[in-house]
């Protein structure tokens, strides 16, 4: 049998033959015609003939299309079998398998498809217009009406094109009547049928279903429709949670990615419960939607609305479920979510945080809160029959669980996928790095250190390996991404960084240890040699030992410490360059490498101390009477004899002193027994003075012993001897000495409360005191009770078991202290009970009223006078009225008022102790409720229980009414602003009136009672309130619409906008604060009408307005005529530049940039220059060898027309334009001091574009940041944001959203828009920025420039002379918080020199370099008798850094400038009038002027000419406040007499560390977002303000951390502004400087210290005489009339301080407390006080 395809292919060969032949001879084949009778009317035969004609027309030309495609096909077909490899010919096909009914099925089959292929007629345009014009107009309009039409058509033009293919071949072809055919669906065509019956006997029974389908098939109703068409429109168009785009906005952590789900599905969800969902109830709620509803059907009706509701939201949960799992298929790559993960390294593990299971927990957790979601939403039926009795029936919205299933699959299976690249990049760290993290190689380095053969080489090379590694694993990548995950592999790295370097400091630590081991025991050796040699011996025996231990140290301990210290050098090379050394490290490498110069100085000292001509040979021989040596000296038998004897006399002395001192501690020993037995309090004095003598006599024992100890150890006793008695007797007394002292302190405190003035007791303090006291009391008995039960427990040991039972019954006698203790307490217990009694009497609100009516309860006078005390108060028996006088005494609280500036209104004070009382009072009240005997008095209590209340919250609103009041009154004080805002002025003329009246009645009677009970005082004051809220909001929005109007208010606080607004009618008045809104203008040029004709710049350049601006015309608005200045001064400025740039050709260069404003020659210059390059270049090399020629002729006559612009900054500039051209952000990035701030400015000027710099902190939230943002936003100027990083993660969050809505608008060209938002994450905050690194900028090219630009000609040679100088101090000084080297220091110098040039430009510019920063007054008289020497080039560099080296820096320092400018001396500034003014202002204070005070003061002074801002720095006791508080003094003492040109100084000291960052700098109210001004604010503000050219300083005196000082950036940087979170900038002006007192600044960061001066000062520099000068100085006349004891106590002081200099301060202050005990009773100053408190640290202003 041949196979089915063989059959196939020879039928289709047969009949390709078959119709091969046909076709040649050009005809159709036709099949037979089917004949049919019937009759037929004349009208019917014509209509038939019009159809045959037709028919012929249409099957010629059919005929014609089937004939070329019948052909094309046989082509075709011959063709394809001619080309096959013909298989064996087929056998002959039976008749039973190819019959005459299959090929007549397969002919048939053939010819139909060939007329299926035939062109059909389209549908006419009239066709579709016609079906349109069918549909009602309701539904063709709405949201997507038209799209579903369109797509209905589409079908519609489908199926038309299918039947009439269909009509085609039924009209074409006649289906044969074989078996194979019976599914075709090609019938006979239909004809009309004949003859039948038009009527409607079937229309009754048509309208009755159709009536009854209307009525029972709801989904037809017109609210179905109205619900289909809201879900429609609602629910159609969203998905629950859009998740297409989340790839697009970067990687995304499995948290936040959790958060969000869930957050947007509850907001799109409350969304539809909102919006959506009361839209579909409100349709049903509606009387009229189902009226036509019989009531029967009802619940069939709801049961369709819910089925039909459950559908709509099953299906956009199934919609959103689909599109999360489209987004993992691989065709959506594009879109395929990226995640966030770690490689960590965590307990040594290496593995992925999250988790994989994480990962995909997470992913599926996507798919749980979907489905989860939509829940609670109730039925229609059930939320319109709701109620308490009924429960709620909610909407099905359950998810089919196979679609639940079927995503989860599909799910984890794209995970695990997608996850295989990144568990592959794991598995190859661990392979790598395992070895690190199991502790093999920890085992390796361990070993290796226990082998103590290693040598020093050995370790260095394991160090140079594991550091290779550590190179290695840094210069992996960090970020690592996936399709499905972005690895983050910087912990890994860390982990595997820190284990590598682990390894090597391991290594370095062995080698470092061992190197610190080796010096310290050389330096040992020496020091054990300094010490012998320095040692005064006390006897002949020492002295001999002292010479032979030199000699041999002379010899050969110095030869090996020598090799030693060699061996130490070589280590040292190696450790210097891959050890950190701490301070002490360093401090001993020092001293041990120094030690061989050292000790020599040693050796020479001890030669010229060794004689020993001056010793005594008597003692001489008795020490040595037993030794080989001694006998040696001693010649003959009378010398031995003499030796003895004097030994037995020493020996004698030392028995009896050492019986002596036995004797008398038994003595003392008895005398301390007998005062256990202290028991009787009125003997208490009689005891102390016991304890005294015991006392006294105990350190005269001391003193015995101390030279007991001495001889014994001469005579070399074996056993020495030891008092245990001392130890026991103070163990006895000392105890009771804090007894004695505590009870006689709280009987003398006791008689002083109980017999003192009875009006002069405080209650809280007595309360607190007595507290103390009893503590005291109790650790003291509970001491006492211890050692009573130590000493039972000791006698029942010594006397037995049998002796404790006969003693049970008897009474165990008590010890003295513990009666005493016992009998203090009950004291105290009973003057505790006192203490009520004081609250209530002696309450400073009492007036005589009150003793009044409190003596007529007592029936008695018991008013108070002069001779009043407690104890004649407690006498009176007044206890049982105590209740009643406690009520009166509450009543006597009142409020304190104080006058508010001059308005004759008075305002609340404190009202914190009111407020005290108020809370006691309630609380009592309520615990009295509580009681269960309350009923017979509970109505009266429960009335004044509701007063109470009612007070404490009418306070509470009297205080907001003020608080608001006084923020408002200056405002609406003003009446400009009473006009601009008539509506919110009149609710503050009511407010005002009401608030007068108010503190009208409390000023009458002040009592707390009297004044919150006026009758609707609460509701007034409420009232107010709420007319104040009122007002606020009105006063926002005003100020809003005024900064929409002029953008540029949005940079000025509110403060500062009703300044302005305030002053209407007098523009003049405008103008101090011009320069916030235009940094550039400094004044304005006003016409007598007060027409605007010029602006001046700072500088006083002046451009003329093209067009005059007339202010009256504004009619007091101010914004507007601001608005129009900014638009005249733009077109004036580009008026100037055209100008400019026609005059450029025609008039000499050194000419034309006189004429015209710096800006505009500027501009001009540099386009001419743009020109005249291209011009050069094309002209060959010869043209720009001749430009260059001529622009060094230009810089050599006009040198300040080159711009500052360095390879960095030109860079940073083409980086900033290009995102600027792209609408984004900058985001220069670098060290502090490399210009970011500057070079951003600087560009906006070269655009003239406003920038506006803030100094960005934490406390900044997104509402300032917003109106900052419509400020930029709608003025279109530039912001720079300074410390932008340390604004809150969560604020960055909202910013985010802000920047990139303000892009966005900028892309679409938009006029308004909408940027609230808190979508975006701060992830995606850097992409809308452009980063720029700025890292090392050129200082010596920097310098060239600034120095060109001040005038100089040779600015080269002078900026590499200075920039050299820093570089060195920075490579060998020591590194020290506040040094630094970098471009701000370098600045300071270059600015100061062309201050210099301009003042003397005949000068040479070498001296003028140098004497940048000499004092003017020795500057000026060197130049008036033209003293400048080539010898002074250093001065500049000296004064800049020498006061703020350490004292160990300065030799180093002098040694830079020695080795780079030889030879040179400096000669001595001329300060005469400056230290005259400091001798008369340091006697006056009573201080010393001592060679180093005269230096700090001259080195503040100098950096207060070139610093706006510096620091003092330096340990307690160094004097930073005296140099400063004298200083002021002086400036103001030369102001007075004319001298040097100087201002009076006024100040004030802040402390930053004692309040809060919104008491230092101002807070926002956090409800009512209100500000108020901090300390810091205030004070610039004033000082800003004032005009007088009086200096201002500002005083920071106290500790310096990131969290407050990155704040003062700004201002410390050349910005010089202060930027508060309200919005406000305040500039300092020139007469104020920034000064800070501080200790160190370890916490301060690079960026602070760069922009401040340092000046610091060593109390070891100081010395101790000032101090003890200053005091005694500073004595009373009678004290000082015992001077003579004094000076020997001076004396003593200087011997100690001797030893002690050179310390640290808290090295000083141990020393100065051991000290302070050898000083009682003599008349030393307060820095000696016994007691070590804190206060130590600041003592006196002590210099």
């Amino acid at each position: 049998m041949a196979e089915p395809k063989s059959a196939v292919r020879t039928v289709e060969n047969g009949l390709a033959k078959k119709s091969k032949t046909v076709l040649n001879n050009g005809t159709i084949p036709k099949l037979p015609p089917i004949v049919q009778e019937r009759s037929v009317s004349a009208k019917q035969r014509r209509q038939t003939l019009l159809k045959h004609r037709r028919k012929d027309e249409v099957q010629g030309l059919m005929d014609k299309i089937l004939y070329q495609r019948a052909l094309s096909s046989m082509e075709e077909t011959v063709s394809r079998n001619e080309s096959q490899v013909m298989s064996p010919k087929p056998p002959k096909f039976p008749d039973t398998m190819m019959s005459e009914q299959r090929k007549q099925r397969m002919n048939y089959q053939f010819l139909k498809s060939c007329v299926a292929q035939a062109p059909i007629v389209t549908m006419q345009d009239s066709s579709k217009n016609s079906i349109l014009s069918m549909i009602p107009k309701k539904c063709k309009e709405g949201k997507g009406r038209k799209e579903r039409i369109d797509a209905l058509f589409d079908e519609v033009i489908t199926e038309y094109e299918d039947s009439m293919k269909k009509a085609t071949i039924q009209q074409v072809l006649v289906k044969p009547a074989i078996k194979g055919l019976e599914q075709d669906d090609n019938l006979t065509p239909f004809e009309e049928p004949l003859g039948l019956d038009f009527s409607t006997p079937w229309h009754q029974s048509v309208q009755k279903n159709k009536t009854k389908i209307r009525n029972r098939l709801h989904l037809l109703h017109p609210a179905m429709q109205q619900v289909l068409n809201m879900c429609h429109n609602t629910l159609g168009s969203i998905m629950l949670i859009d998740l297409t785009n989340l790839r697009m906005k970067g990687p995304v952590s499995t948290n936040d990615l959790r958060n969000d789900v869930k957050l947007e599905l509850e907001k799109t969800e409350t969304k539809l419960r909102n919006q959506w969902y009361p839209e579909i109830l409100r349709l049903f709620v509606a009387k009229n939607t189902i009226s036509d509803i019989r009531p029967e059907l009802l619940d069939s009706f709801y049961n369709c609305v819910s089925v039909l509701l459950s559908n709509q939201l099953k299906m956009l949960k199934n919609q959103t479920i689909e599109g999360w799992v489209r987004l993992f298929k691989p065709d959506n790559s594009d879109f395929l979510p990226c995640f966030k993960l770690q490689l960590v390294l965590d307990d040594n593990i290496m593995q992925f945080y999250p988790t994989f299971d994480d990962l995909k927990d997470t992913v599926l957790y996507v798919v749980d809160e979907i489905t989860k979601c939509m829940q609670n939403f109730q039925t229609v039926q059930s939320w319109m029959s709701a109620s308490s009795e009924t429960q709620a029936v909610y909407i099905d919205v359950k998810t089919a669980e196979f679609i639940i299933k079927q995503a989860s699959k599909q799910l984890t299976q794209a995970v695990t996928e997608n996850f295989e690249h990144a568990q592959r990049y794991l598995d190859s760290y661990i392979d790598e790095y395992k070895y690190l993290v199991n502790g093999d190689a920890i085992k390796v380095v361990e070993d290796f250190m226990a082998d103590e053969e290693h040598e020093f080489k050995d370790y260095t090379t394991e160090i140079a390996k594991y550091k290779k590694l550590c190179d290695d694993i840094r210069q992996l990548d960090t970020l690592v991404t996936f399709p499905l995950v972005r690895l983050d592999c910087s912990d890994l790295k860390r982990g595997l960084f820190d284990k590598a370097k682990q390894l090597a400091d391991m290594l370095l630590h062995k080698i470092a240890t061992d190197h610190r081991n080796e010096n310290i025991s050389i330096c040992k050796e020496y020091e054990h040699i300094e010490e012998q040699c320095l040692k005064e011996a006390k006897n002949t025996e020492e002295l001999m030992e002292q010479q032979l231990f030199i000699e041999n140290a002379r010899s050969l301990g110095t030869i090996q410490l020598t090799d030693r210290i060699k061996e130490v050098k070589k280590r040292l090379d190696y450790l210097l360059n891959n050890h950190l050394f701490s301070q002490e490290d360093l401090e001993l490498n020092s001293m041990t490498v120094t030690w061989p110069k050292r000790i020599q100085p040693i050796f020479d000292k001890n030669d010229e101390v060794s004689d020993l001509s001056g010793l005594d040979w008597i003692g001489f021989v008795s020490v040595f009477a037993g030794s080989c040596s001694a006998r040696l000296l001693c010649k003959g038998t009378h010398c031995l004899q003499v030796v003895d004897k004097v030994r037995r006399e020493r020996e004698t002395v030392l028995t009896e002193k050492r019986e002596a001192v036995v004797l008398e501690l038994s003595k003392l020993k008895a005398k301390a027994f007998d005062i256990k037995e202290c028991g009787d309090m009125d003997q208490l004095t009689t005891y102390t003075n016991e304890l005294r003598v015991i006392q006294k006599r105990m350190n005269d024992v001391r003193e015995n012993i101390v030279f007991v100890s001495k001889e014994e150890e001469l005579f070399k006793v074996n056993e020495p001897t030891e008092f245990p008695e001392v130890d026991e007797i103070n163990a006895i007394i000392e105890p009771y000495q804090r007894l004695f002292g505590i009870v006689s302190k709280w009987l003398k405190t006791e008689r002083k409360w109980m017999d003192g003035a009875f009006l002069d007791l405080n209650s809280e303090t007595i309360s607190n005191e007595v507290q103390e006291y009893w503590t005291e009391i109790f650790k003291v008995n509970k001491f006492f009770q211890q050692i009573k039960k130590k000493e039972m427990l000791g006698k029942a040991n010594k006397e037995g078991v049998k002796r404790k039972k006969e003693d049970k019954d008897e009474p165990a006698e008590e010890m003295s202290a513990i009666v005493v203790c016992n009998k203090i307490m009950d004291q105290i217990k009973d003057f505790k009970e006192y203490i009520p009694v004081i609250s209530i009497l002696c309450n400073p609100g009492i007036r005589e009223r009150h003793w009044v009516k409190m003596s007529e309860i007592a029936q008695k006078d018991i008013t108070p006078d002069s001779g009043t005390s407690l104890r004649k108060v407690l006498k009176q028996d007044l206890m049982p009225f105590m209740e009643e006088f406690e009520t009166i005494s509450g009543s006597a609280s009142k409020f304190n008022l104080i006058d508010y500036r001059d308005s004759g209104v008075k305002i609340l004070a404190s009202v914190d102790e009111i407020q005290q009382v108020l809370d006691d009072q309630i609380v009592k009240t309520q615990t009295m409720r509580g009681s269960p005997f309350i009923k017979p008095f509970e109505t009266e209590i429960k009335a004044w229980e509701e007063k109470l209340m009612r007070m404490q919250e009418t306070i509470d609103e009297w205080l907001k009414v003020q608080s608001q009041w006084l923020y408002l009154e200056p405002i609406f004080s003003s009446p400009d602003i009473m006009s601009q805002m008539p509506e919110e002025g009149r609710l503050f003329t009511i407010v005002d009136k009401t608030w007068k009246d108010v503190m009208r009645h409390a000023s009458k009677d002040p009592k707390v009672i009297p004044a919150t009970s006026l009758t609707g005082l609460l509701e007034k004051l409420k009232d107010n309130n709420e007319l104040l809220d009122k007002i606020l909001k009105g006063l926002n929005a005003y100020l809003e619409k005024k900064r929409l109007y002029f953008p540029r208010f949005f940079f000025l606080s509110n403060d500062e906008m009703l300044e302005i607004l305030s002053e209407t009618k007098d523009p003049t008045r405008v103008e101090p604060h011009l320069k916030k809104c235009f940094e550039g203008i400094a004044k304005l040029l006003f016409s007598p009408s007060l027409d605007i004709l010029a602006i001046y710049s700072a500088e006083s350049e002046q451009v003329k307005l093209i067009e005059t601006i007339n202010t009256v015309e504004a009619k007091g608005a101010v914004e507007k005529w601001l608005l129009t200045l900014e638009d005249v001064m733009l077109r004036s400025i580009r008026d100037v530049i055209d100008r400019s740039r026609e005059a450029y050709a025609n008039e000499p260069r050194q000419k034309w940039v006189l004429e015209w404003p710096g800006q505009v020659v500027l501009c001009v210059s540099q386009i001419y220059w743009t020109l005249e390059v291209h011009e050069a270049i094309r002209e060959g090399p010869k043209g720009l060898l001749d430009y260059h020629k001529k622009l060094q002729a230009q810089m050599g006559d006009i040198v300040q027309l080159v711009r500052v612009i360095t390879p960095l900054t030109d860079r940073c500039y083409r980086t900033l334009i290009g995102a600027f051209h792209l609408n984004l952000g900058g985001a220069p990035e670098g060290p502090a001091g490399t210009g970011k701030t500057e070079t951003t400015k600087d560009l906006a000027k070269a655009l003239a574009v406003q920038c506006v710099v803030f100094n960005c902190s934490d406390g900044l939230d997104y509402l300032a940041m917003g109106k900052f943002f419509k400020g930029l936003a709608s003025s279109g100027a530039w912001a720079c944001f300074d410390e932008f990083n340390r604004i809150e993660l969560e604020v960055l969050s909202v910013v985010a959203q802000q920047i990139l809505s303000i892009q966005r608008a900028v892309q679409d060209h938009l006029e308004t828009f909408v940027f609230e938002g808190t979508t975006l994450l701060p992830d995606n905050l850097k992409v809308l920025f452009r980063t720029v690194a700025m890292m090392v900028p050129d200082y010596a090219l920097i310098g060239e420039i600034s120095l060109y630009s001040y005038g100089f000609l040779d600015a080269r040679n002078l900026a590499v002379k200075i920039v050299m100088t820093y570089r060195l101090c920075s490579e060998q000084l020591s590194s020290q918080p506040h040094y630094d080297y970098g471009m701000r220091a370098v600045k300071s110098v270059l600015v100061a020199a062309g201050n210099l040039k301009l003042k003397f430009p005949d000068e040479r510019e070498d001296i003028l370099v140098t004497f940048q920063n000499c004092s003017i007054s020795c500057l000026i008289f060197n130049l008036m008798f033209n003293l400048f020497t080539s010898e002074q080039l250093l001065r500049s560099i000296k004064d800049v850094n020498l006061p703020k080296f350490l004292s160990h820096d300065i030799p180093l320092f002098n040694g830079i400038i020695s080795d780079l400018f030889p030879g040179v001396t400096l000669p001595e500034a001329d300060y005469s009038d400056f230290l005259q003014a400091a001798r008369d202002k340091c006697e006056e204070f009573k201080l010393q002027c001592v060679p180093i005070f005269q230096e700090k003061l001259i080195q503040t002074y100098e950096m207060l000419l070139v610093r706006h801002g510096f620091m003092l720095v330096g340990e307690p006791f160094s004097g930073k406040t005296s140099v400063l508080h004298t200083l002021a003094e002086m400036l103001t003492l030369l102001n007075d007499r004319e001298q040097m040109e100087e201002q009076k100084t006024i100040y004030k000291t802040i402390n930053p560390k004692s309040i809060t960052m919104g008491q230092l700098y101002g807070m926002f109210d956090p409800v009512s977002h209100e500000w108020s001004d901090g300390v810091v604010a205030k004070t610039f503000r004033e000082f800003a303000h004032t005009e007088t050219p009086d200096r201002k300083w500002v005083l920071f005196d106290g500790p310096i951390d990131a969290v407050w000082i990155e704040n003062m950036n700004t201002v410390l940087d050349d910005n010089k502004k202060l930027c508060l979170m309200s919005g406000e900038i305040i500039k300092m002006s020139d007469p104020m400087t920034l000064i800070f007192e501080v200790m160190d600044l370890t916490q301060a960061s690079p960026a602070t210290v760069s922009r401040c001066g340092m000046i610091y000062l060593e109390p070891s520099q100081l010395g101790w005489e000032p101090i003890m000068k200053s005091w005694i100085s500073d004595m009373p006349e009678e004290r000082y009339a015992r001077r003579n004891k004094q000076r020997s106590d001076c004396g003593l002081v200087r011997m100690a301080c001797a030893s002690v200099r050179g310390l640290r301060c808290s090295q000083l202050q141990g020393q100065i407390y051991k000290l302070s005990h050898s000083f009682q009773g003599s008349n030393l100053p307060c820095v000696l006080s016994s007691d070590p408190s804190p206060n130590f640290k600041r003592g006196h202003s002590l210099v």
